[in-house]
């Protein structure tokens, strides 16, 4: 039995080695595709942002006030334009980052009236919008402290209550949110895409170049033949998502500093720990093994490749909609979510990070992906067992 394991292992794993696509799947989408696509955006549009920030802003002052016009003359951050054609033709041809309407008409003569136009859609606008603000806040408290001196009224006064809003989690722990989240989603992905070619080629694909019938006829159990296909697909559910979590650490530290303002330094060496990796191999091995015996269980029905690959589809999907989810659920999630498939995994991997993952959580996760993993073996052994299944 152990012996018609290993040879039919060994068979599917050379096989599926010299394909081509597997090793681009296996090798270059976790190592490389997924974390540039993830961070080379993140790069550019915090750089992006970071440069309209730091550089000076074109501003267009519509007004009839020139205290006002000074304030925004003596902003290192502004640069005012004159505004030649309309403001929505300025705005498109970047002409202006945003134009400024200040209404000298107003019912309460006390109060000024401004208005902002700007384009969200460009970086660029939105910061002169932000610096704008900055600069009529700050006029603004110089007007209200210069009527309160002629009014003989402190400034205090004004202020009965101070308040802050504070975050009750680190910045570590934060980034430990944010990096759990999507090294949690690319995890479960690259586990389903590691080893669905495999799993589609060692069961439809050989029913439809018809080297199954042939393989059923040597003197192998057929479930060591089952078994043996299906190890071969674990194996390549489990080292996919183990690459992918070391492709996207790599690519964190060129975000990290994008992530942390003001320039700050973050301490990642609390994230993860020996004992943290081991709990997340067990895990991902449990799920591996779940998604291998699923995956073979819908491919061994199917009759070709393309059939295949249209009845795992839904599959596909079902993965991606706890993604969707997992961005409302809190830091420390209620227990039943850790029986859920799939998002128990990405909720443990988030939990792990951020250091608030309660005991029980690794306990619940490896309990319901082992009660998983049984029904779906059980399916696909009764599938390998079919007559009907296998040669029709």
């Amino acid at each position: 039995m152990l012996k018609g394991i290993g040879l039919i292992f060994r068979k599917e794993m050379w096989t599926a080695l010299r394909e081509r696509r597997t090793l681009i799947f296996l090798f270059l989408f976790p190592l490389l595709v997924w974390p540039v696509f993830t961070v080379l955006p993140m790069l550019l549009i915090g750089g992006k942002e970071q440069r309209a920030q730091a550089q000076s802003s074109k501003v267009a002052l519509v007004s009839a006030y020139p205290e006002l016009e000074k304030e925004f003359e003596a902003s290192d951050k502004l640069q005012l334009v004159r505004l030649e054609d309309s403001a929505a033709a300025a705005l498109q041809q970047r002409k202006t980052h945003c134009v400024v309407y200040v209404d000298s008409l107003a019912s309460d003569s006390l109060v000024t009236y401004a208005r902002i136009l700007y384009d969200p859609t460009q970086t660029e606008s939105r910061a002169a919008a932000d610096k704008v603000e900055l600069v009529l806040s700050q006029y603004e408290r110089k007007i209200v402290i210069e009527r309160l001196a002629q009014q003989g009224v402190p400034e205090r006064m004004l202020k009965a209550l101070s308040y802050r809003r504070e975050n009750a989690m680190g910045q570590n722990q934060m980034l430990g949110y944010f990096l759990g989240l999507i090294i949690g989603m690319f995890v479960v992905m690259g586990s389903m895409m590691g080893s669905m070619a495999v799993v589609i080629d060692s069961t439809a694909g050989e029913k439809e170049r018809k080297t199954l019938e042939l393989l059923l006829t040597v003197p192998i159990p057929r479930r060591a033949i089952m078994m043996g296909k299906y190890l071969a697909g674990v194996t390549f559910a489990f080292i996919s998502p183990i690459l992918t979590a070391l492709g996207m650490s790599l690519a964190a530290s060129f975000v990290v500093p994008v992530l942390v303002s003001s320039g700050g330094s973050v301490d990642l060496s609390g994230l993860i720990s020996p004992g943290k990796i081991l709990i997340i191999l067990l895990v991902i091995l449990l799920m591996a093994a779940f998604i291998a015996a699923l995956q073979m269980t819908v491919a061994v029905r199917a009759h070709s490749n393309r059939q295949a690959q249209t009845y795992l589809a839904p599959l596909n999907i079902i993965v991606v909609i706890p993604i969707i989810f997992l961005q409302i659920i809190p830091a420390l999630p209620p227990n039943w979510t850790f029986f859920i498939p799939f998002v128990n995994v990405m909720l443990l991997l988030r939990g792990l990070l951020m250091d608030t993952l309660p005991g029980s959580a690794v306990l619940y996760t490896v309990a319901s992906n082992l009660v998983f993993l049984i029904l779906a073996l059980r399916f696909a052994s009764r599938s390998f067992g079919s007559e009907e299944v296998l040669l029709n």
